[in-house]
């Protein structure tokens, strides 16, 4: 038997990015360690499942009007709910489900290793945080973290969450964080010295994700398109959008709602897409136009043409453009237009280069956090 690792973190929330980091970090400590028994803590807070309730499930007025609106889409709500019902299944290594601290508190865990992280697992102001991403259930076992995230550092902590943190964090043998800033506030709250490491979804290769991917080509039914993949829904991100699309011809595609210009714009919505269609949106998409971190994420691994809303005022995406000297590729409404004459001209082999060195770093992190060869 090898070494028994846990992992807790975001897995199960709707969301293509939490889905994504927790396969990529259970896959690379699979790859390090063959052996190992590796599992994903199944915590699922009655919290978090309401958050991710489709419109056909929610009460209220304001979503009556919305069922309304989108009733000849409930086939592909249902879809998208059952795509990412599988991943979360079927692609990641899950343990039997618990839905608070109080049940793992009393479950009968015995691994050697648990690991909080990635994403922000340890944002007190997430709506679904819970201090389980603390590892406060656990009773042996080294506990460690990898690219944990305590959010954004502009509200205050008070001084018993101060101390709930310090208690917490200075169990943990190894720290590994996402982002300067929650190595500062660490550093601030426990005198804790903390390493950055790369989001997981980094860590895998192009080729390793296409294992990911169906064989069937996403390109062949759906033909040339930009992927609009917003998290702000700005109508001057979408005018952004409209003027690109016209200017190359190129019909648009998003994926997920609110989508409160759809009509306007006219853009074509597919919500039917689950962690693993989206990637391959993103892989057969002529043009990637993203506000999102993971949207960024997966243009630069599957060097697509891509341009990034707002890309240098997010930390975590100007770190990422920053690595991948892509800095040119962040676009907002005043310079777009003349980022577009560039768009054809990417060139990806820095990011190729820099990306090894941050993967080394991160194994060797996780040889010694996992005592890997001892």
């Amino acid at each position: 038997m090898g070494k028994k690792i846990a992992t807790i973190t975001y897995h199960a929330s709707y969301n293509y990015g939490s889905n994504l980091q927790a396969f990529a970090l259970q896959e690379k400590v699979k790859m390090m360690i063959p052996n190992c028994q590796y599992s994903i803590i199944n915590l699922r807070t009655p919290i978090q499942k309401n958050m991710y309730k489709n419109i056909f499930e929610l009460p209220g007025l304001k979503n009556k009007v919305k069922r309304i609106m989108f009733l000849y889409r409930k086939k592909e709500f249902m879809k998208k709910q059952e795509y990412f019902e599988d991943f979360i299944i079927n692609k990641l290594n899950v343990t039997d489900e618990y839905s608070s601290l109080e049940e793992l508190n009393k479950a009968k865990f015995d691994y050697d290793y648990y690991i909080s992280g990635s994403d922000q697992v340890w944002n007190l102001r997430a709506y679904d945080f819970d201090w389980a991403n603390y590892l406060e259930f656990v009773k042996k076992g080294k506990r460690i973290s990898y690219a944990a995230s305590i959010g954004p550092i502009n509200y205050k902590f008070s001084d018993e969450e101060r101390k709930r943190i310090k208690q917490d964090i200075e169990k943990y043998s190894n720290i590994s964080v996402r982002e300067k800033s929650t190595a500062d506030k660490i550093k601030e709250i426990t005198g804790l010295d903390s390493l950055i490491n790369i989001d997981p979804t980094l860590l895998l290769t192009k080729d390793e994700w296409n294992t990911l991917i169906p064989t069937d080509d996403e390109k062949t039914k759906l033909g040339k398109y930009i992927l609009f993949y917003d998290l702000k829904n700005k109508e001057e991100d979408w005018q952004m959008v409209k003027y690109i699309s016209e200017n190359l011809k190129l019909p648009v595609i998003i994926t997920k709602l609110p989508a409160k210009y759809l009509y306007k714009y006219n853009f074509k919505m597919k919500l039917d897409v689950g962690p693993v269609q989206f990637i391959n949106l993103i892989k057969n998409a002529d043009l990637v136009i993203s506000s999102s971190f993971h949207g960024t994420v997966f243009s630069i691994l599957f060097e697509k043409k891509f341009l990034s809303i707002n890309g240098m005022e997010d930390l975590r995406i100007k770190d990422l453009l920053e690595l991948a000297k892509l800095e040119n590729q962040a676009i907002d409404v005043h310079n777009y237009r003349e980022k577009l004459n560039n768009i054809n001209t990417i060139d990806f082999s820095p990011y190729r280069e820099n990306i090894k060195k941050e993967i080394r770093k991160a194994e060797l992190y996780l040889k010694d956090a996992l005592e890997i060869g001892e």
